[in-house]
């Protein structure tokens, strides 16, 4: 498609604009520079505003369902978590629990679970089943997973795990977990998983910094990107990560630095275990 001059000149401006708002040469829009995305984000889990897709972070699930049977919160999680310890129990047969656990995440938090699930981290040696208790762990909100994560990102190369760990870091607003995330969406490795892992990436950085009022100017950064990569999706892909990248090295003083010596942060939100949960 052949664009006027006028409108891409228009957009080279608004990205150049952009690049210098991005860099402090310039202020953003009124909304952007608003005190409150100014200040210093909390070492919170808590959500700032409501968005679409957040609802796993609530109680939204009261029970587990298992071999076509629905047990109580309570119950469920006794005999799942019976049947991920069970040597005998096969891969699919555990990777199916591991997913049903992850439902009731929430009701994981303040429990002796967590010192648990995260043994079985160490202990588990296959990918997804690794995969299925960080996810778990992520779900459960509790901040005794925050070292695991840390510890991840520290020694491990698996996209998969880096990516989760991120995740459940930067949902406690810690900058290593953000960096990370912009980390991954920048990855240019051969991998068979790369794409997916950007992909995955960039979902998880819109809905933080939606649901966490981070301030990043997502909407304006694509469209600098869209402008930039004339079409192209791997030039999409570059110049949106580094628009994102800008971006938090300009803001990267707002999130907490907080490292595994740090006294761990305190539990957000409901606590489920205050309220019957094993």
């Amino acid at each position: 498609m052949v664009r006027s001059s006028s409108l891409v000149g228009s957009e080279v401006r608004k990205g150049l604009i952009l690049a210098a708002a991005l860099t402090g040469a310039l202020p953003l829009s009124h909304a952007q520079r608003d005190d409150a995305d100014r200040k210093a984000l909390p070492l919170s889990s808590a959500t700032v505003q409501a968005t679409p897709g957040t609802t796993r972070f609530k109680l939204a699930y009261n029970t587990a369902r298992w071999q076509g049977r629905e047990f109580p919160a309570a119950e469920g999680i006794h005999l799942l978590m019976a049947v991920i310890l069970d040597s005998r129990t096969d891969g699919s047969e555990r990777a199916q629990a591991l997913d049903e656990l992850g439902r009731l995440g929430r009701w994981l938090q303040n429990t002796d679970r967590i010192p648990k699930l995260i043994g079985l981290y160490d202990e588990f040696r296959e990918r997804d089943e690794r995969a299925g208790v960080l996810m778990i762990l992520v779900k459960a909100d509790d901040p005794r997973a925050l070292p695991l994560f840390m510890k991840i990102l520290n020694e491990e190369q698996n996209l998969t795990h880096r990516l989760i760990a991120a995740y459940g870091l930067a949902n406690w607003n810690v900058g290593r977990g953000v960096d990370e995330l912009i980390r991954l969406l920048e990855c240019t490795t051969s991998m068979e998983d790369c794409a997916a892992v950007r992909g995955q990436a960039a979902n998880n950085l819109h809905g933080l910094n939606d649901r966490k009022g981070w301030g990043c100017p997502e909407d304006d950064i694509r469209d600098l990107a869209v402008a930039a990569s004339n079409g192209d999706s791997d030039e999409y892909v570059k110049a949106f990560s580094s628009g994102y990248r800008e971006w938090f090295e300009a803001n990267k003083r707002r999130f907490p630095d907080w490292k595994p010596s740090d006294p761990l942060p305190a539990l957000q939100g409901e606590h489920p275990a205050e309220q019957g949960a094993p």
